[in-house]
């Protein structure tokens, strides 16, 4: 739907600027596409790290467009494609762009 492109293209904007604080879990219309942001993180506030390398402390924002599978109905099973900084601009950029008809420049 166009107005689900708009509103994820915002999103990805929101993620690329750091304007989202906390992982936030985009679920579409058509129910096998569903996005989870995560933004950035520090590493030495998570306890599951013991240990963590200088240079490392922060984690970069990073996305999950995960697509669920069908049987008979929509299942627990998924298909996670994880997005980088730089995957995640191109996705939303090619969203810009679909709206708009033009390229964006990055």
């Amino acid at each position: 739907m166009p107005e689900e492109v708009d509103y994820l293209a915002r999103a990805l904007t929101d993620l690329l600027e750091d304007k989202i604080d906390a992982p936030d879990e985009i679920k579409l219309v058509e129910p096998d596409f569903v996005f989870v942001l995560y933004p950035k993180e520090d590493l030495r506030n998570n306890p599951k790290y013991a240990y963590i390398a200088p240079g490392h402390e922060i984690q970069d924002i990073y996305a999950e467009w995960r697509i669920f599978f069908w049987d008979g109905g929509l299942t627990d099973n998924f298909l996670t494609i994880t997005l980088d900084r730089g995957d995640i601009t191109a996705l939303r950029d090619f969203f810009l762009s679909c709206k708009t008809g033009k390229k964006q420049q990055s």
